[in-house]
């Protein structure tokens, strides 16, 4: 992935249909930061393992493309999606978009 700051691509982004049988599908399901997190903004570690739902402070509305992983986790999930094309990765908290071409 090239690192392009201060950019997104507006209103690009990946709509997964939950309940989707396919395995990147349930795993974008898992990680909607609305689904995963609700209202909690502040990350919590189970077994050594963070639910990096820090990532949905400052969220507005419910936003059901925002998924609450690190780059590193956004990056790979985008790699395993044929239709994923790229990432908007917010800078601060880990809060990524997945985005078709």
């Amino acid at each position: 992935f090239a690192h392009i700051f201060e950019r997104f691509c507006r209103l690009n982004h990946l709509q997964t249909q939950l309940g989707t049988d396919n395995e990147a599908s349930s795993a974008v399901d898992k990680a909607q930061c609305k689904s995963k997190c609700g209202m909690r903004t502040e990350s919590m570690t189970t077994d050594g393992k963070s639910d990096w739902c820090g990532g949905n402070a400052g969220l507005v509305t419910e936003d059901v493309y925002a998924l609450c992983l690190p780059r590193e986790d956004c990056e790979a999930l985008c790699k395993s999606m044929d239709e994923c094309h790229s990432v908007d990765m917010h800078r601060l908290v880990s809060r990524c978009y997945l985005n078709t071409a």
